[in-house]
């Protein structure tokens, strides 16, 4: 296992032999998890914080998320995502298409 300075749980938590599976806070790694959890959160799905999340698109007829929404979401919840390359941008965009799909797939 990997020494870190900060270490900080993985996301989504995982269980490695005897030990939680960590990253670097403050890493890339880190802040793409963060960006990845606040975009499978339903907007207005957390009693503590009501403003948090993406807005869900599932059932809007012909609506696509767009990379637009996704940069709004996450410079609102995560201002180290303003950091972020259109690269970047671009795969949690597909993270989350992907998350719509199985979700509409699923039923």
């Amino acid at each position: 296992m990997a020494e870190f300075d900060t270490p900080h749980f993985a996301s989504p938590f995982r269980i490695s032999g005897h030990t939680a599976r960590y990253v670097e806070q403050g890493s890339v790694e880190e802040l793409m998890q963060n960006c990845i959890a606040i975009l499978r959160t339903p907007y207005g799905s957390r009693d503590d914080m009501p403003d948090f999340g993406l807005i869900q698109q599932e059932f809007e007829e012909g609506q696509n998320i767009t990379v637009h929404d996704i940069e709004a979401a996450l410079v609102r919840d995560e201002p180290r995502a303003r950091t972020l390359t259109s690269d970047e941008l671009k795969y949690l965009a597909r993270e989350v298409q992907v998350q719509l799909l199985t979700n509409a797939q699923e039923g």
